[in-house]
């Protein structure tokens, strides 16, 4: 594949089941290396981006910086062509070198913008910022997808993290973003590297510092103090997003979450927010 040709797109190789790291206190962490796949497939995105091709109120779509719309449907059938174990992957999309979007693969079996699986659950909105951490420690076990659903990569959204007592890293990172979203704070789920290997984790910006959570840690923590994000150089970010913004890092290894280098993708656009904002026949 070459880079930077319109509707060039990779996979993400840096969050896979077989690469997550779990760094809980008397755990493990895997020393598997993220998995090598460069696919060369292309989509029409002038095609895709047409006004009779824009996403209806009935689908999630992103919006691009030039004002056009691509649908999830468009990206996930897609993927879907592609059978085989490759296609159990999250990837990542980019137009003419610039980036998109990233869409992973759901307990549905469909590939969502990363977006979606941030659907706004709050279990309890009124609870103390460290609750959410001190939940998802007593409630959730760490397991890998391969284990649990059979196939590379399978992401639950927050209210299915929730609901299932089973997960991997970004299964945790998603439902703690998204609990700690509403309840006030400036959220997001990380993907990149910890210690060589793929994993997925949470910044919190609060009072001009960045705060990092490690959602597997199993440490069950009664008040609201988290190492800065700047005193952890192991942790790698390559992107991350919260329940709109998708952001990629142009910057290499780097402790900032909030620099220049952050370059800012396609705004999520959820079907409900799209079918309140659509024209109705008179």
């Amino acid at each position: 594949m070459t880079a930077g040709k319109p509707g060039a797109h990779r996979p993400l190789l840096l969050l896979t089941g077989l690469a997550c790291v779990l760094i809980a206190a008397g755990a493990y962490g895997r020393t598997d290396a993220p998995l090598v796949i460069e696919p060369d497939w292309r989509i029409d995105w002038r095609t895709a981006t047409q006004p009779g091709n824009a996403a209806t109120s009935a689908d999630a779509a992103v919006q691009l910086t030039n004002g056009k719309r691509v649908q999830e449907q468009q990206l996930d059938r897609t993927v879907a062509r592609h059978q085989g174990p490759d296609r159990w992957l999250p990837y990542h999309f980019s137009v003419g070198g610039a980036p998109v979007t990233t869409v992973a693969p759901g307990t549905d079996r469909h590939h969502h913008f990363v977006n979606h699986f941030l659907e706004g659950f709050v279990p309890m909105p009124k609870a103390e910022p460290w609750v959410p951490l001190y939940v998802i420690a007593h409630r959730k076990t760490y397991v890998e997808d391969p284990q649990q659903y059979g196939v590379r990569e399978m992401w639950q959204t927050s209210r299915e993290s929730m609901g299932n007592p089973r997960g991997d890293c970004e299964d945790h990172a998603i439902a703690l973003a998204d609990w700690l979203i509403g309840l006030g704070k400036d959220a997001r789920v990380v993907l990149g590297t910890m210690n060589g290997g793929g994993h997925a984790w949470v910044v919190v910006r609060e009072n001009d510092q960045t705060w990092l959570l490690e959602a597997t840690r199993k440490r069950r923590t009664r008040h609201w103090s988290y190492p800065l994000a700047s005193l952890h150089p192991e942790y790698v970010p390559r992107e991350m997003f919260d329940r709109v913004r998708w952001w990629q890092n142009t910057g290499g290894a780097t402790v900032d979450y909030t620099g220049a280098h952050w370059q800012l993708g396609a705004r999520f656009e959820r079907p409900e927010n799209r079918a309140a904002t659509a024209p109705t026949g008179s």
